[in-house]
């Protein structure tokens, strides 16, 4: 009976489903007329991006698919505050994170990220 017990434990834990992905983490720090990713290369899945306004102005942050859809965003940050943005990006490609408050974005509030398939394992 002892050597039949280790061997189901190890027979469950085997067959138990796979544990979800953690969300990916990207720094984001905004200020006049800059944002600036921490990270430009993440896996698809659940994005979370800490955005953090070093500005005098206030900052939006949204990000935008390569069809131009708003995939999500965050209300204007305050300046020295911040914010989370969540969202899941399923698809590999360019995405580009940006202020949408009017003219930000044309002055150079934006920043590529690029999604790649998430390794398995």
């Amino acid at each position: 009976m002892r050597k039949v017990l280790p061997l189901l434990l190890l027979a469950a834990f085997a067959a138990a489903p796979a544990a979800a992905h953690s969300p990916t983490s990207v720094g984001v720090s905004e200020r006049e007329w800059r944002v600036a990713l921490y990270r430009t290369r993440v896996p698809t899945g659940v994005l979370r991006l800490n955005v953090h306004n070093y500005g005098e102005d206030g900052h939006d942050l949204a990000i935008r698919n390569r069809d131009g859809k708003v995939l999500a965003s965050v209300p204007e940050v305050e300046p020295g505050e911040g914010d989370t943005l969540r969202v899941r990006v399923r698809r590999r490609g360019r995405y580009v994170v940006f202020c949408t408050l009017e003219g930000h974005e044309a002055k150079g509030m934006r920043a590529r990220l690029t999604v790649v398939k998430r390794k398995r394992g």
